[in-house]
C-alpha cells in the first residue's frame, strides 16, 4: 500500500521470520499514518489530508511551519570565543 521500502529484514518483521507477502499484508494492517504539517501548502489542504481514511491523527511542526509562513526567526549566532 503506497510507496515505501520493501526490506522485510527489520526488527518489526523479526528479521524475516515470515515471507515477504505475509510481512507486507501484516504491515498494511498495522500501520499508522501521521502527517506532519509544517508547510503552508499542508495547511491549505488540511481538510483533504484529514479526509483520508488512513489518517487518524495529525502532528504539527510548529517551528518549521512558523518559519515557512514568515513568523519564525532565523538566529544567526556567532561562535563564542573560548
Amino acid at each position: 500500500m503506497g510507496n515505501r521500502g520493501i526490506c522485510p529484514a527489520t526488527r518489526a518483521a523479526r528479521y524475516s521470520y515470515r515471507t515477504f507477502v505475509d510481512y507486507a499484508e501484516w504491515n498494511n494492517r498495522n500501520f499508522l499514518v501521521v502527517p506532519l504539517i509544517e508547510n503552508p501548502d499542508a495547511v491549505d489542504n488540511i481538510d483533504e489530508i484529514c479526509a483520508l481514511d488512513q489518517v487518524h491523527v495529525l502532528a504539527f511542526g510548529p517551528g518549521d511551519l512558523a518559519y515557512a509562513i514568515g513568523e519564525g526567526k532565523q538566529h544567526d549566532r556567532q561562535p563564542q570565543d573560548p
